[in-house]
């Protein structure tokens, strides 16, 4: 096999690693849902049967966790596996798969797909498979090197338009997320380009320091500015 054979098949596991990670926290994010859903259910009440639910969905939750661990794990040694073949792991070739059907990445079928770059400079993460909704996918112009590189490209948010990211060591407490302003919001902070972002577990604010309550109650402190975030020293804090 030659170099560059070795190259694109590196730069393929990557990308195919990076899909698997952003679709399984999207999977974290459902269940996180429906075990809320559950516990509002439960409130006050006994159910045996819902009880074993929620413990199964929990035992998913975990297991997710585990594996976006592990496929982080697995990313990093790639990046450092190009780095000491002297190629940027963003500059590999790679053959991707195709944006295909929710019903078709449910299940993990992939389509042939033209020859992509991998990494955040990316026309649309889509080609690499890890976007959920290419129309809803956005990144403004003047993103910070601050995220990650182990993050990958980000994926598109679940509502609105904009981007994310989560942190693959910590999927359900860490990540950004960048929201595109709407000049027709009710809310002032929402319309500019607006970032939130989520350290450990808290919601980090305009200063710095986690914020005391919901979002919906200090969403201006919530909605940080993205003119101000870019240019924060890391990705959570000033």
């Amino acid at each position: 096999m030659s170099l560059g054979e070795v190259i694109a098949r590196a730069g393929s596991a990557l990308v195919g690693s990076e899909r698997a990670r952003h679709l399984s926290a999207e999977a974290a994010d459902a269940l996180d849902w429906a075990c809320a859903e559950l516990r509002r259910t439960l409130h006050g009440s006994s159910a045996p049967e819902f009880e074993e639910a929620l413990a199964s969905l929990t035992r998913a939750q975990d297991a997710i966790g585990e594996m976006c661990s592990t496929l982080a794990l697995a990313e990093t040694a790639i990046h450092a596996y190009l780095r000491h073949l002297g190629v940027s792991d963003t500059d590999a070739p790679v053959t991707t798969v195709a944006p295909e059907s929710r019903s078709a990445r449910a299940v993990g079928t992939p389509g042939a797909g033209p020859s992509r770059k991998p990494g955040r400079d990316t026309p649309a993460a889509a080609d690499q498979g890890v976007a959920a909704d290419t129309e809803r996918y956005w990144k403004p112009d003047g993103l910070p090197e601050t995220i990650p590189v182990e993050w990958g490209a980000g994926i598109s948010n679940r509502k609105g338009t904009g981007i994310r990211w989560h942190d693959p060591l910590n999927p359900r407490g860490s990540g950004v997320r960048i929201d595109k302003g709407d000049p027709d919001s009710a809310w002032p902070s929402q319309r500019v380009d607006h970032v939130i972002v989520r350290y450990n577990g808290k919601v980090i604010g305009r200063d710095g320091n986690p914020i005391e309550g919901s979002i919906k109650v200090y969403f201006e402190n919530a909605h940080i500015p993205f003119s101000e975030w870019s240019k924060w020293s890391t990705w959570h804090t000033p």
